[in-house]
């Protein structure tokens, strides 16, 4: 979790977040998007892949869903 703190506040223009929110409690990830939040309109670009859509459309101005492939022969 410290890592990705860091990594939102030292300045870089563009983070890359696979999953943030995906062994952490609901109260850290609640502190979490809220921060994401907030940086949003800082000029800072965050790219989050997440299986839970309803977290990454709750903050972000654009999100890409990508189909299920099918399983076969």
């Amino acid at each position: 979790m410290l890592e990705v703190f860091i990594a939102i506040n030292v300045g870089r223009p563009a983070v890359l977040m696979d999953e943030p929110t995906a062994l952490i409690s609901t109260s850290l990830s609640q502190i979490l998007l809220k921060l994401l939040g907030e940086h949003i309109n800082t000029g800072k670009t965050f790219v989050i892949t997440n299986h839970k859509i309803r977290e990454v459309a709750g903050i972000g101005d654009r999100y890409l869903r990508l189909p299920m492939k099918e399983q076969g022969g």
